[in-house]
């Protein structure tokens, strides 16, 4: 079942990026997708649409969103699966590289960085990262590198980072490449 789940997941994530390229909050964006796809399903008894829910619930969770926000819909969505929330949770970070919150490490995830045009030098944003990470500041954080016109010819960051940290648990979110990792301290 969650094998299967990826391959939608990985879809969603590309539509994901694209949602972010445009401003639009993505977390509400896939909770008002996930609870469409709950009513559909309660509506026609069809269970593509609570798999497809599950897909998104992957994508939400992944980006460093909490399961606890939105339990009540998260639990519907899994029991009507005969799963447990654990089975998610653990499928849900295998994938995930896990880094350690050292400079060489923190580097790595990072793409090649614009020395002129960024939101801070390559050795802030690693710093930053670093001292977030290990003094568990909750919150939600962006990094950007470079420029690059849109599709509407507007100047928008070439590369973006999403770094997440609640109750803590670190993600890390490689916008432009689509890669997720796990920090630990």
């Amino acid at each position: 079942m969650i094998k299967h789940t990826n391959e939608y997941a990985e879809t969603i994530r590309l539509a994901v990026m694209n949602l972010e390229k445009e401003g639009l909050e993505t977390g509400e964006v896939l909770i008002d997708s996930i609870g469409w796809l709950y009513e559909k399903y309660l509506v026609s008894g069809d269970k593509r649409y609570v798999r497809q829910s599950l897909a998104h619930m992957q994508v939400y969770l992944e980006q460093g969103n909490d399961y606890e926000d939105n339990r009540r819909l998260f639990d519907r969505v899994i029991n009507a699966l005969d799963m447990k929330k654990e089975d998610l949770l653990i499928r849900l970070y295998d994938d995930c590289p896990v880094i350690k919150a050292n400079k060489s490490q923190v580097r790595s995830m990072i793409g090649r960085w614009n020395p002129h045009i960024h939101s801070m030098s390559i050795h802030e944003v690693i710093d930053d990262i670093i001292e977030k990470v290990n003094n568990g500041k909750d919150g939600m954080y962006y990094y950007y590198s470079g420029k690059m016109l849109d599709s509407n010819k507007n100047v928008v960051p070439k590369d973006k980072y999403r770094l997440t940290i609640r109750d803590g648990r670190s993600q890390f979110w490689d916008m432009r490449r689509n890669r997720y990792f796990t920090i630990k301290r």
